[in-house]
């Protein structure tokens, strides 16, 4: 009896400490023009296993600080068909997300497609504080929805990524 309790208390320590696993924000230098610029990789970006796998990273570069880019990913199993659309609903207040290049990128070894869209840094800022934050993927064959932020469950790790991200941003504006 006292082995299926340690290893469920196992199980679950595992589980609560999944985030610090994940990659966390970095400020680096480009080298093609020597700004910073502080990067978030992809990490999950669905509250529960009910919705379809989406991930979300981003990026703010001190060249164009008005903006904040986003590498918005989703599982084959969503069946996207190539991502044409991003757009948030973070809470009540809806806005799209910008495509300034308008192609997907599959990858067969993860199974997942992503493209890059960008944002302002004030709508980044209200997905980052809102409570709950519906992201739609539009895809070429079909659409689909997650869910992040503190009003969801705690699947989506992209919650947890949001205040070092904007706290490596206040850091680097101080450099410029």
């Amino acid at each position: 009896m006292k082995l299926p309790v340690a290893l469920c208390s196992l199980l679950l320590v595992g589980c609560a400490s999944y985030d610090v696993l994940t990659p966390s924000p970095s400020t680096v230098t480009d080298d093609s023009d020597g700004t910073l610029l502080v990067r978030q990789p992809r990490v999950a970006a669905s509250s529960s296993f009910s919705e379809p796998i989406h991930t979300l990273g981003f990026e703010w570069f001190a060249r164009d600080p008005g903006l904040v880019y986003l590498d918005a990913g989703a599982h084959f199993g969503a069946r996207t068909g190539g991502i044409i659309g991003l757009s948030f609903n973070a809470d009540g207040e809806a806005f799209r997300a910008d495509q300034p290049n308008p192609s997907t990128k599959r990858d067969p070894e993860t199974h997942t497609e992503s493209s890059r869209f960008s944002v302002t840094f004030d709508q980044f800022q209200k997905i980052a504080s809102a409570r709950i934050v519906r992201m739609r993927f539009d895809g070429l064959g079909e659409n689909t929805m997650s869910s992040f932020g503190p009003g969801t469950g705690p699947r989506a790790y992209v919650t947890a990524k949001f205040a070092p991200f904007l706290e490596q941003v206040s850091a680097a504006r101080l450099k410029r």
